[in-house]
């Protein structure tokens, strides 16, 4: 979760195997779909 996403911070996200990024400020429905997404099916 982060306030100031930037480019370095969105290209190690995608590098290294974490599961998603929430931008602030985030709708629920945000946060229930990145831990839908992250869990395992």
């Amino acid at each position: 979760m982060t306030g100031f996403p930037t480019a370095d911070l969105q290209t190690e996200v995608a590098t290294t195997g974490i599961d998603g990024l929430l931008e602030k400020p985030f709708a629920l429905a945000d946060l229930s779909k990145a831990i839908s997404d992250a869990l395992p099916n």
